[in-house]
């Protein structure tokens, strides 16, 4: 079986350099509330917009962290509300539609480096003469598409930041409404699809719970054995449509 180590590995930084890169583990001082037994473990996983924690006694990646007055610890100690929305993760993640996981990056092939542009000498644009009406104008270099670096083995490609993988939500996000939080719906569905598939391997209850947090008015959502966090999608506040598929109704 996978162990949780390497389920939660593709829900963090994807940045080498960042102290999130990896899961990892924290103890806390008191009980906390959605352990099974009341355990005072939990790893942690985060990307910087959603973060998941996973009760584990007996599972850690490296040394425990103390919790801290943090807003980790504002997280994992938050009660839950009195009406908060009720669901299954199969419901939740058929609205949240298709995990969208990361693939090779468009800039430099997967290489994770690149160089400057030889023919536009990384500026992106070159003269042309166009031959339809023998005028000269800017256009995008033919070479590079306009995007000042080829694939080579120079610098570490800034589009990706050196790691080769790109993912669709550096694109503007896909608006969802849960619980009164407006949420980007691909990131739900990446972390939704982690947690299901480590529900049904440690045959854990698939009932969740979510709702509004006070960290940030972010999406918290919760089980038997985990909580998750989902960041709100602040740009599509106003771009939100009302429109039934937007919105989760359990």
């Amino acid at each position: 079986m996978t162990t949780l180590i390497e389920r939660l590995q593709p829900l963090c930084s994807q940045q080498p350099e960042s102290r999130t890169a990896q899961p990892f583990a924290i103890n806390t001082k008191r009980k906390l509330v959605f352990c099974p037994r009341g355990g005072k473990r939990v790893v942690v996983a985060t990307d910087g917009f959603i973060l998941v924690g996973v009760a584990s006694e007996d599972e850690a990646p490296r040394a425990p962290m103390e919790l801290m007055d943090t807003s980790i610890a504002s997280w994992m100690l938050e009660e839950m509300p009195k009406d908060p929305v009720v669901t299954v993760l199969p419901i939740l993640l058929q609205w949240a539609g298709e995990s969208k996981w990361f693939a090779p990056c468009g800039a430099c092939d997967g290489t994770g480096r690149v160089r400057l542009c030889a023919k536009c000498a990384g500026e992106g644009e070159v003269e042309c003469e166009c031959d339809s009406c023998g005028d000269l104008h800017i256009a995008d270099c033919d070479d590079c598409g306009g995007k000042k670096t080829t694939p080579g083995k120079s610098d570490p490609c800034g589009n990706c930041a050196g790691t080769g993988k790109t993912s669709e939500l550096t694109t503007p996000g896909i608006p969802g409404l849960v619980a009164d939080v407006i949420v980007d719906k691909r990131r739900l569905a990446r972390m939704l699809s982690t947690v299901d598939r480590l529900c049904v391997e440690r045959k854990l209850s698939r009932t969740c719970l979510a709702w509004r947090g006070r960290l940030q008015d972010a999406l918290y959502i919760g089980g038997t054995g985990w909580r998750a966090l989902v960041m709100r999608l602040i740009p599509a506040e106003l771009a939100l449509a009302d429109n039934a598929e937007s919105k989760f109704v359990p």
